[in-house]
């Protein structure tokens, strides 16, 4: 079957999208970052007020650096000729204009007009949903948070540990990881997340992962598999640059606006003070998104970063449960794989009687656990953090404990 744009068959789609496609495909072919005021200005989503010759003629005369005139028989030429690569590859795109974009994305001041993937990107939930735990759990469609985890290529044993340990529970929780496939603290978080994944957690999937390249440029090399394993696992790997582009350096900071803007949040584990993961927590402050940084060894380059981001006002985490409660969410979604009927050989009497009471009355604090269940503080204390560490029970705002594990 040909390759779809908005469900339509490119050899047979609409004049109208087609032209809009081309447009918005001619951008990323070279025009510069003035061209997205450009696509703004011509009303790209308004078919009725859609013009493709006043709009191509519009970003030839404002854009500069454009070494020649395009012709409309030549956009035509270029959209039909990445649309069949794409259809020939397996691979997908979306449009700043379609329902499937991320819609947090179009939240930020410069979000990418195309998005290239393969694999499928997951539902996130909208920003500002923060105190709709309830709705959140009770309704898949609503979406999922997500949280990017950035570092250095040259990682340490222990960062990697940091960045995988993070992806793996916040995966198992529910919430989406988001970092660049590059070598060190990114490649950790991704197969933290397929580990998640493949021990059951597979609601959200592997995450996602962004380049800074075309989608059939494999950079860095060594992580070719990984990219491939996270596509198994139900993640995706994206970038907004076209087929063939080359991971040139000025693309990686544009590259991590798009982990930025995708997350409710981005931690930093192990990051020297100049670097790109830097630039990332800049970027997710400037996008109103929450910043966070795993602390380090005074004295140590690649602490300096992350200890100078805690200092600057970053919220500093030790674990996937503070960074949860740092963006304001908790493991409402965990997905353990676990039952009710598989865990009640490893359950004490006062675990399976909490489980009892909180199937009965959701969102009930300790004094009214220890009251329902009986037992003494400590034996209560006991069973809730076994449970927690199960994925059977999760903590809300208030303190309030609620049952989470499938019947």
């Amino acid at each position: 079957m040909a390759q779809t744009f908005e469900g339509i068959p490119s050899r047979s789609v609409s004049n109208y999208n087609l032209r809009r496609f081309c447009l918005t495909t001619l951008f990323n072919l070279g025009f510069s970052l003035r061209t997205r005021q450009v696509l703004r200005e011509i009303n790209l989503g308004s078919q009725a007020e859609f013009s493709f010759e006043d709009g191509l003629e519009k970003l030839n005369s404002r854009t500069r650096g454009l070494k020649e005139k395009l012709s409309l028989v030549d956009a035509i030429d270029k959209a039909e000729n990445e649309l069949d690569r794409l259809e020939k590859l397996g691979w997908s795109l979306v449009s700043i204009f379609d329902a499937t974009y991320p819609e947090r994305l179009k939240l930020i001041s410069d979000p990418p007009v195309l998005l290239y993937y393969k694999g499928r990107i997951p539902f996130f939930s909208s920003l500002g949903s923060r105190s709709s735990v309830d709705r959140l759990r009770d309704d898949p469609r609503c979406g999922r948070p997500a949280v990017g985890i950035v570092g250095t290529r040259k990682a340490k044993a222990f960062g990697k540990l940091v960045s995988g340990n993070l992806a793996y529970n916040l995966t198992r929780s529910g919430i989406i990881t988001v970092s660049g496939l590059a070598k060190g603290i990114d490649g950790a978080a991704h197969l933290g997340a397929i580990k998640a994944v493949k021990d059951g957690a597979g609601e959200v999937g592997a995450g996602v992962a962004v380049l800074g390249a075309g989608l059939n440029v494999s950079y860095p090399r060594e992580h070719f598999d990984l990219a491939e394993s996270m596509v198994d696992n139900g993640g995706a790997v994206i970038t907004e640059y076209c087929l063939d582009t080359q991971p040139h350096k000025f693309n990686f900071p544009e590259r991590n606006r798009i982990i930025s803007g995708l997350s409710d949040g981005v931690c930093v584990v192990e990051a020297a003070v100049r670097s790109g993961s830097i630039i990332t927590a800049n970027l997710a402050a400037d996008q109103g998104r929450d910043v966070m940084a795993f602390p380090g060894r005074v004295g140590d380059s690649l602490s300096d970063g992350t200890n100078s981001l805690i200092r600057n006002g970053a919220t500093l985490v030790l674990g996937s449960e503070d960074v949860m409660e740092a963006i304001g969410r908790t493991a409402v979604w965990a997905t353990s794989g676990n039952t009710i009927d598989s865990l009640n050989g490893e359950l004490s009497h006062d675990s399976s009687k909490l489980i009892e009471v909180l199937q009965e009355q959701s969102d009930q604090s300790f004094d009214e656990l220890l009251e329902s269940v009986g037992g003494t503080p400590q034996s209560i204390s006991t069973s809730i953090l076994k449970l927690k560490k199960l994925g059977a029970i999760c903590e809300m705002p208030g303190e309030l404990y609620r049952l989470v594990i499938k019947a």
